[in-house]
């Protein structure tokens, strides 16, 4: 030691002397007496290479500062012992560094501060934003180092269902310090050495004198010398591994247990803020679409003022952006409507409500549905509205021209109606002039052939709808007309069955044609005493419908051949059944007479 630090040489507490860049340049006697080791000073103390460039690191901390102190492992006789360096200022700038060996009690105080060290990462990690996962990690690893004074460590993700891992965060002076040009991202467990023995076990794994081939690492890697690792897990799953290696000293229980914690707790963290990108982005990209859709959109709080509304909400009331925000939206409802508004925006039940709105060109409609959304990124209820001013404004147009095309259509039927009476009464009062009784009887048919297909048209103009006619009514008055015309003296029955049928002007008429000529030979052929009974029934069946005509009386004859038959009224059936409505007649004569008439209908 030179002169100017001779005096040192007598002080019994060991003294070292640094550089302004850190390096150990002379020690007193007490330090030379405690420390071993050929080299000089700084390789005595830290015979690894990486331990003496952090140690060399923090002592140069210290000049920069001005003073300080700080714990740290030094090789001593015998073995290694936690030493506390503490920079001594001068007056005159020399830089004197005192080292101390520390006691249980400093041990104590050791385990304290990286407790509180692991606490503060936590701490700082939940509250610190980060440009990506990787310098999330990065922080995260860098923070494991020095809770248990370690040189390398590494974070890996791990697929159970696989069994492979994937690298997350690694010691970046690793990349410097080994051989090894390409260190692999991915890795297969079975495939791997001690460094993921706490996924095998579910447990931390510690081994300080590793045996040689365990590592299983690419040629040139740094050797391990010492291992700490702890397996991730979640719902009793592995999920992830952290490891610790090459620490001064042996890993203990201790270190295990501060690196379990600091990886826990720091694995929520980082999960948490996956969920919490996750939903900031989701929130995004759902105000994003909000904000381009043309419906309109409000979000309300408990007390139904805006929380949110979207452009086109602003643009269709004619308010700047924002102004909307606190105000509630019944200020722009119209004043008869603003009890409805209030059972729309407080209901706990979707509602679909039209309002009349407020906007710069006069009043419109608007249809809203609500919906409560609890904690949702709106409020804790939405609205969505739908301008539907122009489809009521058609919808109104539509109706007054259907009425007017009802009324003119009923207009039409009344018409036709009339002139085909016109015609039958111009048939009767041929009738009343004519002598001939087949020629009498002949005018009648066509007469109630022609009124049968008036009836149509009559009941087409007083029925709701000018498309289709009810069949029970309809068919009910046309028999009774029948009995009335042919039949004013004979006591006749006649029922009437279509309940729940109904007829359109296609069907109405070939169908009034074919009841007309059958019910009308019953009436004039089934009969000779003047007593009898007629049935009509027309149902639905699932492949058309059906048409039965039946009676009481005395039967066809044996001959009777309806194919053959001269009859016109029987040829003017079989014409309309099977050539227009593409059906099928049945004919039982005995002992009375039954039709049966099926014909396809959609």
């Amino acid at each position: 030691m030179s002169d100017k630090w001779r005096w040192l040489d007598q002080h019994p507490v060991p003294h070292l002397i640094v550089s302004d860049s850190g390096e150990p340049l002379a020690a007193n006697v007490a330090m030379l007496q405690m420390i071993t080791g050929d080299g000089n000073l700084s390789e005595k103390l830290w015979p690894k290479a990486s331990y003496r460039k952090r140690m060399i690191a923090r002592l140069e901390d210290m000049v920069i500062r001005g003073g300080g102190s700080f714990r740290a492992l030094t090789m001593l006789l015998p073995g290694r012992k936690m030493m506390r360096y503490t920079l001594l200022p001068c007056s005159d700038g020399t830089r004197i560094v005192m080292v101390r060996e520390v006691d249980k009690e400093g041990y104590r105080l050791q385990s304290i501060r990286r407790e509180l060290l692991r606490n503060r990462t936590m701490l700082k990690l939940s509250h610190m934003e980060f440009e990506g996962k990787s310098e999330m990690f990065n922080f995260v690893l860098e923070n494991m180092l020095s809770v248990t004074d370690s040189d390398y460590g590494y974070i890996f993700d791990y697929d159970d269902s696989t069994g492979q891992l994937r690298l997350i965060a690694y010691t970046s002076s690793v990349y410097h310090d080994c051989g090894v040009e390409d260190i692999p991202q991915k890795y297969n467990i079975t495939r791997t050495g001690m460094w993921t023995e706490s996924i095998r076990k579910k447990g931390a794994f510690i081994i300080n004198q590793p045996p040689e081939g365990r590592d299983r690492l690419p040629r040139g890697h740094v050797a391990i010398q010492r291992l700490l690792s702890v397996p991730i897990i979640v719902d009793g799953h592995p999920v992830g591994v952290a490891g610790v290696a090459n620490k001064e000293a042996s890993y203990d229980h201790v270190d295990a247990m501060n690196l379990q914690l600091l990886v826990d707790g720091v694995w929520d963290i980082v999960k948490r803020k996956e969920v919490e990108e996750a939903l900031s982005t989701s929130e995004r990209r759902y105000r994003m679409l909000v904000d381009g859709m043309k419906d309109l959109v409000i979000g309300l709080d408990d007390s139904k003022r805006a929380m949110f509304a979207n452009p086109s909400l602003h643009r269709f009331l004619g308010v700047e952006g924002g102004d909307l925000i606190g105000q509630t939206i019944h200020a722009y409802v119209h004043p008869d409507d603003v009890e409805k508004a209030y059972r729309v925006f407080n209901s706990d039940e979707k509602e679909g409500i039209e309002l009349r709105m407020r906007t710069p060109e006069g009043w419109k409609i608007v249809s809203w549905e609500s919906d409560r959304m609890s904690h949702g990124p709106f409020g804790d209820a939405v609205a969505i509205g739908h301008d539907i001013t122009e489809r009521r404004r058609f919808e109104e147009e539509l109706r007054h021209s259907l009425e007017e095309k009802t009324t003119l259509l009923q207009e039409v039927h009344h018409r036709v109606k009339n002139n085909m009476q016109i015609v039958n009464s111009l048939l009767s009062l041929q009738m009343f002039h004519e002598q001939d009784p087949k020629a009498v009887s002949t005018l009648q048919d066509a007469s109630n052939r022609i009124m049968a297909i008036a009836s149509v048209h009559e009941g087409l103009y007083q029925s709701e709808s000018v498309s289709a006619l009810d069949a029970q009514g309809h068919l009910l008055r046309l028999c009774q007309g029948l009995a009335h015309n042919l039949a004013p003296c004979m006591n006749l029955s006649i029922t009437v069955n279509a309940k729940n049928v109904s007829l359109d002007m296609g069907l109405a008429i070939p169908i009034s044609l074919v009841i007309n000529e059958l019910v009308t030979n019953s009436i004039k052929y089934a009969f000779p005493d003047g007593n009898g009974s007629i049935n009509v029934t027309l149902s639905k069946m699932p492949d058309g419908m059906r048409l039965e005509v039946s009676d009481n009386g005395i039967g066809l004859p044996d001959d009777f051949n309806q194919t053959a038959s001269s009859n016109i009224g029987t040829r003017l059936v079989r014409s309309i059944v099977i050539r227009q409505l593409g059906g099928s007649v049945n004919l039982r004569s005995s002992p009375h007479s039954r039709w049966t008439i099926k014909f396809p209908y959609p």
